[in-house]
C-alpha cells in the first residue's frame, strides 16, 4: 500500500526545494541590479561614500535573509514537520484508505480499491508517488463520476491528460514571464540540473562503492529496487534525447 506519509514528505521536500530555486533566482537577479545601481551612482556623483552606504544597507538586510533561507530548507529537507494529521489525513493512511472517505461534492464513497490501483497504474508508467497522488487528488472526483465505467487505465490516462493540460499552462508562465531573457532562463535551469546530476551521481558512486566492498550480490536486491534500476535507465537515455534536442 502506497504511504500518505512517504507521499508527503517527499512532497513538502521537493516544493521547499522549488522555493528555494525561485528564492535562489530572485536573490541572484536583486544582487546583480544592486552592483549596477551602486555603479551608476558611484559615476554619477564622481565618489565612493554614497555607493557604500547603499552597498552596507543592502548587506545588512539581505545577506541575513539569505542565511534565513538557506537554514529554513535545510530544516525542510531534514525534517518536513508533519503533524500527526494534515487536513484530515493521517500519516500512515494510505491512498485508498484516504480517497475513500465519503464527501459530499463526491455524491457518495470514493472506490479505494479503485484509487489504489489507478495510483499503481500511475507509477508504473513513470509517475512518482508524489505526481500521482496529485493527479488523483486534483481531477479523481471529476473522473470517477464522468468515466464511472471506464477502466482503471483509462481513468488513469485521463488524469495524466488532465494533468498535461495543467503544466502546458504552467509552461506559458514561464515562457511569458518577462523577468529573465530565454537565455537566462535556459542557462539557469541548465545549471540547476548540472548541480542535481552532481548529487546524483554522488549518491550513485557511494552506492557503487557500497556494493563492491560488502561484496553486495545484486540478485538479492528487493523486486522494487531492479524495476527502479530499470526506469532509473529508461529515463537516462529519455534525458540523454532531450538534452541533444538543446544543443
Amino acid at each position: 500500500m502506497v504511504k500518505l506519509k512517504d507521499l508527503l514528505n517527499e512532497g513538502q521536500k521537493r516544493e521547499a526545494s522549488n522555493i528555494m530555486r525561485k528564492y535562489d533566482l530572485a536573490f541572484l537577479k536583486f544582487s546583480r541590479e544592486i552592483r549596477d545601481v551602486i555603479k551608476m551612482v558611484d559615476r554619477s556623483t564622481g565618489s565612493k561614500v554614497d555607493g557604500k552606504i547603499i552597498e552596507k544597507a543592502y548587506e545588512k538586510g539581505l545577506i541575513p535573509l539569505n542565511k534565513i533561507m538557506i537554514e529554513w530548507d535545510r530544516g525542510q529537507q531534514e525534517n518536513p514537520g508533519l503533524s500527526e494529521e494534515l487536513g484530515g489525513m493521517k500519516k500512515d493512511e494510505g491512498i485508498g484508505d484516504y480517497f475513500s472517505k465519503k464527501i459530499s461534492k463526491h455524491g457518495g464513497t470514493r472506490n479505494k480499491a479503485e484509487i489504489e490501483n489507478i495510483a499503481k497504474y500511475l507509477m508504473k508508467k513513470g509517475d512518482n508517488k508524489k505526481d500521482a497522488l496529485d493527479k488523483i487528488k486534483q481531477n479523481y472526483d471529476y473522473v470517477s463520476k464522468k468515466y464511472r465505467s471506464a477502466s482503471v487505465s483509462k481513468k488513469a490516462d485521463i488524469l495524466t491528460s488532465l494533468q498535461e493540460s495543467v503544466n502546458e499552462g504552467k509552461y506559458h508562465d514561464y515562457r511569458n514571464d518577462e523577468s529573465l531573457t530565454p537565455r537566462q532562463k535556459i542557462g539557469s535551469s541548465m545549471r540547476e540540473v548540472k548541480n542535481s546530476l552532481n548529487e546524483l551521481g554522488k549518491l550513485i558512486d557511494m552506492n557503487v562503492k557500497l556494493k563492491n566492498e560488502l561484496n553486495v550480490n545484486s540478485q538479492s536486491y528487493w523486486k522494487n529496487t531492479h524495476k527502479a534500476l530499470n526506469k532509473i535507465g529508461e529515463r537516462l537515455v529519455k534525458l540523454a534525447n532531450k538534452v541533444g534536442q538543446l544543443q
